[in-house]
């Protein structure tokens, strides 16, 4: 009878570590096996017009960009060249500092026929410390005159 006992520990025994080496492997993979997940981070998800790389407008349009999150208004960090004097707001915010989407307003209607380069920073981030992706450039123009 002891023998039997002692047969059916030694059998437990083997089909416990067996089971224990087969759940650390497929606990503990290799770095390269591991599935990865990006990093989440601020996009610019569409434009006004669109697309506004490339787009000619008008000298009075405006141009709007939209986030995939909310950020403040005073976080959108961008610059025109050649300069343009112009206003950022939030139009479709909890009020007039915080939301996704924002319309720039010239000050006075853009000269006919020139180009302009606006560019989006990196350091444009969100109230949680999200940054945007990467750097955003966008080339565009006014219409031309050619008279009569």
């Amino acid at each position: 009878m002891k023998k039997v006992v002692i047969v059916f520990i030694i059998i437990f025994a083997i089909i416990s570590i067996t089971r224990i080496i087969s759940i650390n492997r497929s606990v503990f993979l290799k770095p390269e096996q591991l599935p990865t997940v990006a990093p989440e981070q601020l996009k610019i998800i569409s434009t006004n017009p669109h697309p506004l790389d490339e787009a000619t407008i008008l000298p009075t349009q405006n141009i709007e960009f939209t986030f995939n999150k909310p950020l403040f208004r005073s976080q959108f960090k961008h610059k025109f060249d050649p300069d343009i004097e112009h206003e950022v707001e939030v139009i479709d915010g909890r009020d007039k500092e915080f939301g996704q989407t924002f319309k720039i307003v010239f000050k006075k209607p853009l000269e006919l026929g020139l180009g302009y380069a606006l560019f989006v920073f990196t350091n444009t981030k969100t109230e949680g410390g999200l940054f945007l992706d990467k750097e955003y450039v966008f080339h565009f123009q006014t219409i031309k005159y050619k008279g009569f």
